[in-house]
């Protein structure tokens, strides 16, 4: 690119954050980075000396905001990894996965081993260094998914992906203390993005980006431990009117992209193994839409739900097996645990309605922020036309004061206030069927998005402890889009803040929003030890079961 073209394109790119990303004040007002003030910025745009070196502004620039719903992904499908993979336990990089391609005679490295060095940067060095690559909203969140890319570079978000050597010489620590030194080399898959041509775009392979990192055997091993079916969840495909695809995607609230998180990021598998006595009920089948069970303590009966996604592929058909499970569980068990762990979000306006099967009383849904644009206008408006004869009466009132409220706000060029978008209020019905005794949620710093919104509203209605680790902090919808600028780069932007009944505390002192804040627990308790990596989560089990057992009712 040009330097001209360069200017444009970081120009056109960051008024289109100005224009469309609501939480632009928020990230003033808790970080003082103010995203439509290039003057820092153009200067170091001008100073890159290649197309590379231009995409790192761009990434600088976008983690200043620290969104973990913000992407900004190049046209590369360039890839290395050396085979095995790493996270934070203990304060400490350890291997988590070995692949079963790796070369363990030449390179005899175990899972729990640290990983001290790679090619003499320490590996906190590293995290440092792809921070900017890994923001996650939550300070640890992001630490962890920075410490992924120390042996997994992939280039459609790592510009310098392609600059690693033909070897990573990797320093390895036991748990004894002994140290050994080991040349490793890098898999490389696809085509290196090195530089744009000055008028038109990259010439590279086309097809869908697959991923030369597979790690399937371990949440394979994991599924056969609970016996889930770890292939595709089959259920029969929704069809959706234009309308109701586009009421959808305002109703998004998801991570990007789960190919490229950590591990078990929407997956069925849990990351530790079943309690003790644990039989399973939905799981085991292509169309299950959940993983459940019950199992013993002190001779009464609990029940366990994994929502692992909040974005199933029929809508409808988990909404019936979800209340087929709330039915049962009610009349044959004493307490419910619910399991949201690395669930990457989906839509908000389903997890409203799960919530709606534990709620004991009306509870605040899913309440939106939003600063107005045509875009959005254009959306409230386009509902109130749709209006039919069918249309309940509850849904047109909804939808008049939706546009109502949001044409006043455009008007005046002012943000809109919190207001409901899944119901036609902000507080909720519970259902008719619904789990009336003790229940206690699981979540980690990789509960996000919807992830972070449902328990969000589990805690705001008070309906039962919250033990794990603070949620992700991703509090709004998100929607992506493919920019036509010279850079055919594509991005992600959070369109609205999820606003809560009132106002907890968080890192960022009180607050209602769930941006950057995410949702404390009760009881914190982490599975990023150690013992739990190879012991498959023991003492985290043990943990959240004492737990249940203050809950429980006394015999």
């Amino acid at each position: 690119m040009t330097p001209a073209q360069k200017v444009a394109d970081f120009t056109s790119m960051s008024q289109f954050y100005v224009r469309h990303y609501t939480p632009a004040n928020w990230k003033i007002e808790q970080f003082g980075f103010d995203l439509s003030d290039l003057r820092p910025w153009l200067p170091r745009v001008l100073a890159t000396k290649d197309d590379l070196e231009y995409y790192d502004v761009v990434i600088d620039y976008l983690a200043s905001l620290r969104d973990g719903h913000i992407s900004y992904t190049l046209p590369s499908n360039f890839q290395a990894y050396l085979r095995f993979d790493v996270d934070i336990y203990d304060g400490k990089t350890l291997i988590e996965f070995i692949s079963p391609t790796f070369n363990q005679r030449d390179f005899p490295i175990e899972v729990g081993d640290e990983v001290v060095s790679v090619d003499g940067v320490t590996s906190e060095e590293w995290i440092r260094r792809f921070t900017k690559y890994g923001e996650n909203a939550n300070p640890r969140a992001t630490r962890r998914q920075a410490a992924d890319y120390i042996t997994f570079r992939p280039q459609v978000l790592i510009p310098t992906a392609p600059n690693v050597g033909e070897t990573a010489r990797v320093v390895i620590r036991k748990p004894s203390g002994e140290e050994a030194t080991y040349d490793i080399p890098w898999q490389k898959f696809g085509v290196p993005l090195t530089k744009l041509p000055p008028t038109s775009g990259p010439r590279l392979a086309g097809g869908t980006l697959s991923f030369v990192r597979d790690r399937s055997e371990r949440l394979q091993e994991i599924g056969r431990k609970w016996g889930i079916w770890m292939g595709p969840r089959q259920a029969e495909d929704e069809a959706l009117t234009p309308v109701e695809q586009e009421i959808r995607e305002a109703q998004v609230g998801q991570a990007h992209p789960v190919d490229q998180a950590l591990i078990a990021l929407g997956s069925p598998a849990p990351l530790y193994d079943p309690p003790a006595g644990f039989r399973l009920r939905l799981g085991a089948r292509q169309g299950d839409q959940f993983v459940s069970g019950t199992f013993p303590v002190d001779g009464q009966t609990v029940g366990w739900i994994r929502v692992y996604t909040f974005s199933p592929s029929n809508t409808a058909a988990a909404l019936t097996q979800f209340r087929q499970e709330i039915t049962e569980m009610q009349q044959s068990t004493s307490a419910l645990v619910i399991d949201v762990m690395h669930n990457p979000g989906g839509n908000l306006c389903y997890a409203v309605e799960l919530m709606r099967f534990l709620a004991q009383r009306p509870f605040w849904g899913v309440g939106y922020w939003v600063k107005p644009t045509q875009t959005w206008k254009n959306f409230f408006d386009n509902r109130v036309l749709n209006i039919t004869a069918n249309t309940p009466q509850w849904e047109r009132e909804a939808l008049q004061s939706y546009s109502t409220a949001f044409n006043a706000a455009f008007e005046r060029g002012e943000e809109t206030g919190v207001f409901p978008i899944c119901t036609s209020s902000l507080s909720v019905q519970p259902q008719d069927v619904t789990y009336t005794k003790p229940v206690i949620l699981l979540t980690n710093d990789f509960s996000v998005s919807a992830g972070d919104a449902f328990p969000a509203m589990f805690q705001d209605a008070e309906r039962g402890k919250i033990v794990g680790m603070r949620t992700g902090g991703l509090g709004g919808n998100v929607n992506s889009y493919f920019s036509t600028g010279v850079t055919e780069a594509s991005l992600s932007i959070t369109r609205s803040l999820l606003v809560r009944e009132r106002a907890f505390p968080s890192p960022l002192g009180m607050t209602r929003f769930i941006e950057n804040a995410g949702v404390q627990p009760d009881v914190e308790l982490d599975i990023m030890t150690r013992e739990d990596l190879i012991t498959g989560g023991q003492p985290f089990v043990n943990g959240w079961v004492e737990e249940v057992r203050t809950v429980l009712p006394r015999q």
